[in-house]
């Protein structure tokens, strides 16, 4: 199947120690559950592409040119403590196969509870792009009906217009 699927989001599961006893991430809520890796220590997580309903996309990180993934930590516990830094966090689209990837060398620099969240890298899914360029008639437009950042779009769009069709 060559169609390609935005996902909808990602799950991040199988997060366990990388070298050996390899324990499972015990998932703790508070300073009292049991302990998972030292600061600094490697881990391993899987990461999936998913649609609205959870079905994985097996074609993430097929397409022309692959999509990436990165993943960000947000800082659980304690909340007086100081948000680490995850290694490693950038995953390569050509890294998935059947819209899944697994990393195999993450660290968290710190120490406490953290979550992790993937995004997509570029932040930018297949995203659009001009592919024409003409100026836009302002005659036609009532611009007073337009917001600051609208008019800004238009006028950078059309500095860009005439920087690609003024000639050298």
């Amino acid at each position: 199947n060559r169609f390609v699927v935005r996902p909808a989001g990602f799950t991040i599961s199988g997060i366990r120690q990388t070298s050996s006893p390899a324990i499972a991430n015990p998932g703790a809520t508070g300073t009292g559950g049991a302990k998972f890796v030292a600061a600094g220590e490697a881990f391993t997580a899987t990461v999936t592409a998913v649609t609205s309903t959870g079905t994985p996309t097996p074609n993430f990180g097929r397409e022309a040119l692959p999509e990436g993934v990165v993943l960000a930590p947000t800082l659980v516990a304690p909340s007086s403590g100081t948000v680490g830094a995850l290694a490693n966090a950038a995953i390569a689209g050509g890294s998935f196969n059947v819209g899944v990837a697994t990393a195999t060398n993450l660290s968290y620099s710190e120490v406490g509870i953290a979550t992790i969240a993937a995004s997509i890298a570029d932040g930018d899914y297949l995203g659009f792009e001009t592919l024409t360029f003409a100026p836009i008639d302002k005659t036609l437009v009532d611009t007073a009906l337009l917001t600051r950042t609208e008019l800004q779009w238009w006028d950078d769009y059309h500095a860009h217009v005439r920087a690609i069709l003024a000639p050298q």
